[in-house]
């Protein structure tokens, strides 16, 4: 009946209703939680607003200097990482260049013949 049909119809916008009220205070948290990693990571990259303070983030020195010692050590040993592999590499290419040689002179040799 369309009585029943209203009264369906009714409750279903009441639920679609709450959904989307629901669903835009969770956009809000997520918004203002984005916004605050962005502040959050604006700051440890050293580009602070000027509304921004440092005591905003309760970080003492020694948290500060662990942090980058941290970040030193990580690039420290990525460098030593690159250099292995570039080492390791320089290696191959010279066995290569050898067998290359050693190929191309086994070519000219078996011409020769």
């Amino acid at each position: 009946s369309q009585k029943a049909t209203l009264q369906f119809m009714k409750e279903e916008e009441r639920k679609l209703g709450n959904e989307k009220e629901a669903a835009n205070r969770e956009l809000n948290d997520l918004r203002r939680a984005n916004a605050q990693i962005n502040q959050r990571r604006e700051y440890l990259e050293g580009r602070l607003d000027a509304e921004t303070e440092e005591s905003d983030y309760d970080l003492d020195e020694e948290y500060r200097d662990q942090t980058l010692r941290g970040r030193q050590k990580y690039l420290l040993n990525e460098v030593k990482c690159l250099e292995t592999t570039l080492a390791k590499r320089r290696a191959e290419l010279r066995q290569s260049d050898r067998l290359l040689a050693e190929c191309q002179s086994d070519l000219a040799a078996a011409r020769d013949e």
